[in-house]
């Protein structure tokens, strides 16, 4: 099992205290943490680069580059190390996530047999080229060089310096964040190796077909800003301005999510941004793996058997669990994760706590199993609020899935 970690592509690192490895390799599995390059770092361009590299070079996605020679590391020394190069699981959260799909779309060669998906976001946009281009530009100037730099000239930037300028472009929204309801991330759609938006290869059927488990927490709201700029967020999401989402939402009540809420309208923009950045992509992804591979859907919301209600997971809440270093919740919980993760890695069938037989989307409705100490299959989880956000999706209905 190979980890990506999480972080916006601006931070986070394989070796955090939380990504601890062992309560998942004693179950069986070999566990590989890697590293990548981050920030501008990782996902940098400029006219001069370009202009050096020659037509075919890659570009750009230095931190994509990482992880493929990461994952051709694994496959050339997994049996050195008691693995199976022919039995390779990739898996991440978030960033890790979004990472885990655009290495799906990556079909020139076989760098895994399995994926899991948390988390991330299949409708998330990414910048071509051209704009990654000016972004290296605006660096460049921020760092006193002109427009006309030369590659010698930016390789020769501290890192201390390029690592400012690109802590400040995060934080001003020019290295990735929400606008206008949609998430926009890396990586960069560079033509050489990576030719078009993952969610768009998807659709168009260019991704390798492997099992792929996907889902999604039940507080990833608790990604929207709890100060001021709360209101401006909500204003946001544009599946509030369908006609038909008042009728879909009515039924919200401020305790029907499991962020911060300051009453029903804030509850129901929360749900509506949970819907439409994570439920409904994630749904959208398994049908469109599900139609060449078997994909399985969860939701993780660490409930209790006895009891209805949350005590609520916020994104990459389910870490601590997963991995069991820093435990947040009792232990059944991590056991009944790190069951389901491990079960799939070895078999491509997540057979796992009390749900001994997980069907794959496409055979159980559509498919949302929620995870806790119970394991129980969802019957149209939260399906007519989803379908109405397959109206925003801009690659390709769920309908052609179904």
């Amino acid at each position: 099992m190979v980890w990506i970690h999480g972080g916006a592509f601006v931070e986070g690192a394989g070796s955090e205290p939380q990504y601890d490895g062992a309560k998942l390799a004693r179950r069986g599995v070999i566990l590989v943490s890697i590293n990548y390059r981050l920030g501008l770092f990782g996902f940098f361009a400029h006219a001069a680069l370009t202009s050096e590299a020659g037509p075919n070079a890659p570009l750009a996605n230095y931190g994509i580059m990482d992880q493929v020679a990461a994952l051709r590391w694994v496959k050339a020394n997994a049996r050195a190390i008691g693995g199976d190069p022919d039995n390779v699981t990739v898996f991440g959260q978030s960033a890790g996530a979004v990472s885990v799909l655009t290495l799906m779309t990556l079909t020139n060669e076989r760098l895994f047999d399995k994926a899991i998906h948390q988390s991330g976001s299949p409708w998330a946009k990414t910048i071509d080229l051209r704009q990654a281009s000016i972004i290296g530009e605006d660096a460049a100037r921020e760092l006193g060089l002109s427009t006309a730099s030369t590659a010698d000239q930016l390789r020769s930037i501290p890192a201390s310096a390029l690592l400012r300028v690109s802590d400040a472009f995060f934080a001003q929204g020019k290295l990735g964040g929400f606008h206008d309801g949609r998430l926009t991330t890396q990586p960069i759609i560079d033509g050489r190796l990576i030719k078009e938006n993952p969610g768009q290869a998807i659709a168009e059927g260019h991704f390798r077909h492997v099992p792929v488990l996907i889902g999604m927490v039940n507080g990833e709201d608790s990604l929207i800003p709890t100060n001021g700029a709360a209101d401006a967020f909500f204003a946001d999401i544009p599946l509030l301005r369908l006609p038909e989402a008042a009728m879909a939402y009515q039924k919200i009540s401020a305790t029907d999510v499991y962020g911060v809420v300051n009453g029903r309208k804030a509850a129901i923009a929360r749900s509506a941004f949970q819907d439409t950045v994570f439920a409904a992509p994630a749904r959208w992804l398994a049908h469109a793996v599900a139609a060449s591979a078997p994909s399985y859907l969860y939701i993780y919301d660490r409930r209790s058997a006895t009891s209805e209600l949350s005590t609520g997971v916020g994104h990459g809440g389910e870490l601590p669990d997963l991995f069991g270093a820093t435990a947040t919740a009792p232990r059944e919980f991590g056991e009944t994760l790190r069951s389901c993760w491990v079960s799939f890695a070895k078999s491509g069938r997540p057979n796992c706590g009390t749900l001994r037989l997980w069907l794959p989307v496409g055979r159980a409705g559509n498919g949302f199993v929620r995870l806790a100490a119970d394991a129980t299959l969802l019957n149209n989880f939260r399906g007519q609020r989803l379908d109405i956000a397959d109206r925003l999706n801009p690659y390709l209905s769920i309908q052609d899935h179904k």
